[in-house]
């Protein structure tokens, strides 16, 4: 049976649903994260002080790495996997870490809780809205198919478009997918992860709003009410009053 060697660089594969409070107690330490896809990686070294013995209450699959990118799972000397090409970071530039508020704890059922936090990472979907600067999409309006317009729906303010439908116009945006009534940019995921309806009730946004959560860290609540169908007049009266 092989042990972690002094000053082995060691690595964790968390499971899905691994207990990410965890992660708290190594933010003094020297630990790494990285994401890949929907996998959360941990990467530190056996003589980091500031592990101690909290790696081992890390919920996941614990490997020696080798200098030929190879895994080897703790207690064992095969190698099963090797290690994907991974942009590692600080954990302190990751996570971040608070109190859960009253309420939301509860549902997730835990002492302390990672703030929500939204990641680059997860399971690739494809996109169903994107924001759309208000000029660029009022000239693809007036030349796009009308089948194409009966498909989109919209909510225009003085320089912006939110545009919501299948397929999108094919024009630069920020790329969105929609979870309900909660829309985030395309490659971007939750962690911890939970679901829309719980983002939802976390930042309290009402039965009848949309949440628009940028990169920024910046989110807008919509009233679902001010989506409207996309249609050439309506589109060509509102830049008329507020583009030059």
């Amino acid at each position: 049976m092989k042990a972690a060697s002094e000053g082995e660089t060691l690595v964790v594969k968390l499971l899905p649903d691994a207990d990410l409070s965890v992660l708290g107690k190594l933010l003094n330490s020297q630990a790494q994260v990285a994401i890949e896809k929907s996998n959360l990686w941990i990467r530190y070294r056996s003589d980091d002080e500031g592990v101690g013995g909290v790696a081992s209450c890390l919920n996941g699959r614990h490997f020696h790495l080798l200098e030929n990118h190879l895994l080897v799972p703790l207690g064992s000397t095969v190698a099963t996997e090797r290690l994907p090409a991974l942009e590692w970071q600080k954990l302190t530039n990751v996570v971040y870490f608070e109190l859960p508020m009253a309420g939301f704890s509860g549902k997730l059922a835990a002492t302390n809780l990672p703030e929500l936090s939204l990641l680059r990472g997860g399971p690739e979907r494809p996109a169903s809205a994107g924001l759309y600067a208000l000029a660029e999409f009022a000239c693809w309006v007036e030349t796009a198919p009308q089948f194409r317009l009966r498909r989109l729906s919209a909510c225009v303010s003085e320089q912006e478009v939110l545009v919501i439908g299948n397929p999108l116009p094919p024009i630069a945006c920020q790329f969105l997918c929609q979870d309900g009534r909660l829309l985030t940019p395309a490659g971007m995921t939750w962690y911890p992860r939970i679901a829309a309806d719980q983002v939802l009730e976390h930042f309290d946004v009402g039965v009848d709003q949309l949440m628009l959560w940028m990169q920024t860290e910046k989110w807008s609540s919509i009233p679902m009410e001010l989506l409207k169908p996309v249609q050439r007049g309506s589109i060509r009266a509102f830049v008329g009053k507020h583009v030059n």
